[in-house]
């Protein structure tokens, strides 16, 4: 019974040896993220100018919606700036065209 303990990475305390949950599924890569992180920022920067925090605050739904063109169910699917930013203006010349309809 011991030795299944140990097997499995639980010692008889209940407690787990660090990096015992990390499955192969559940692995994350740190340089990648901080370069998604960095792709993110520089693409927020193109869309707005220089980015501060006001820009985020009052435009957040442009900025979901910026999050949601770049990152669907926790996995990045798009990086290239352009691409991104495109839907971006096309949102923004959408929303302006249907204001201009109801004035």
């Amino acid at each position: 019974s011991s030795s299944s303990n140990s097997s499995n990475g639980n010692s008889s305390s209940g407690m787990r040896k660090m990096g015992d949950n990390q499955s192969p599924e559940n692995y994350e890569n740190e340089l990648g993220l901080l370069e998604f992180i960095h792709t993110l920022v520089e693409t927020m920067d193109r869309w707005a100018g220089s980015i501060c925090e006001l820009d985020i605050m009052y435009q957040l739904e442009h900025v979901h919606f910026l999050l949601d063109e770049m990152v669907m169910n926790g996995y990045v699917t798009e990086t290239n700036k352009s691409n991104v930013l495109r839907l971006i203006d096309l949102m923004d010349r959408e929303s302006k065209k249907n204001e201009g309809m109801f004035r």
